[in-house]
C-alpha cells in the first residue's frame, strides 16, 4: 500500500473526481488538500509516496514541487486546458507524470499505478506538444516508413496524437465512429502495440507525425 497526496483546486467537479479516484484506488491511503490548505500541508510534513497536483489550483507551484522533491515523493501534475506555451513551461519541471484534464478517472488511476511502479507517464496529447516543440527547435523533418499505414490511418493517428476521442476524430474527418474504430484497431495491429496511448508514444518517439 502506498500513500497518495492530492493537492487540488476548489472546483466542485474536482471533488467528485477525487472521490471516485480514492474509491478506485482503495488499496492506497490518501491525503487530500485544497489550495487553501497548503501551509498546513507543508507544516505537518505528511509522508507520501506520490503527490497528484492540480496545476490549475491557486498555489505556489514551484514551492510545492520543490517540497515534494525534497522528500523524494513521485510527483504528478494534472495539466488544465491552457495554451501550448504554458504547457511547455510545465513540462520543464521534468516530473514523474503529466496527466491531462481530458483523462477519465480510470485512465488517471492506471497512470498513477504506473508511476508508483517507478515508470514515467505523459499523456499523448502533452507528449505531442513536447515533440512539436522539439521539431521546431531542431528543424527536423518528419519521415514516415512507406507502406506501414494507409493515408487515412496516418490521418487518424495524427488525430489520436492530438488527444482526440473517436467521436472527435469522426467529426473532424467526416467519417463514422465505426470506421474510426476499425482504423484504430488496424493501426494498433500494424504498430504492434496494445493500446492507443502506446501507439501515439511510439509514433512520437519515431518521429512519424507532424503537427
Amino acid at each position: 500500500m502506498s500513500t497518495i497526496t492530492v493537492v487540488k483546486g476548489l472546483e466542485l467537479y474536482k471533488n467528485a473526481v477525487i472521490s471516485i479516484l480514492t474509491k478506485t484506488l482503495a488499496e492506497h491511503s490518501f491525503y487530500v488538500f485544497n489550495e487553501d490548505d497548503c501551509e498546513k500541508m507543508f507544516q505537518q510534513n505528511y509522508p507520501t509516496d506520490l503527490v497528484f497536483i492540480d496545476a490549475a489550483a491557486e498555489i505556489n507551484l514551484k514551492r510545492t514541487i520543490k517540497y515534494y522533491k525534497s522528500i523524494n515523493a513521485r510527483i504528478t501534475l494534472l495539466v488544465p486546458q491552457i495554451d501550448e506555451e504554458q504547457i511547455l513551461q510545465l513540462l520543464k519541471f521534468d516530473l514523474d507524470g503529466y496527466f491531462c484534464e481530458r483523462m477519465d478517472v480510470k485512465e488517471i488511476a492506471a497512470a498513477m499505478k504506473m508511476v508508483l511502479k517507478g515508470h514515467r507517464y505523459i499523456h499523448p496529447y502533452l507528449a505531442s506538444i513536447m515533440y512539436k516543440d522539439y521539431l521546431r527547435i531542431t528543424n527536423r523533418k518528419v519521415v514516415r516508413p512507406r507502406g506501414l499505414l494507409t493515408k487515412r490511418e496516418w490521418q487518424i493517428l495524427l488525430e489520436m496524437a492530438k488527444g482526440n476521442t473517436n467521436d472527435e476524430i469522426a467529426q473532424n474527418l467526416m467519417i463514422s465512429d465505426k470506421t474510426v474504430k476499425n482504423h484504430v484497431t488496424a493501426i494498433l495491429r500494424k504498430l504492434e502495440v496494445k493500446d492507443r496511448t502506446n501507439a501515439v508514444l511510439k509514433t512520437i518517439k519515431r518521429g512519424w507525425v507532424a503537427f
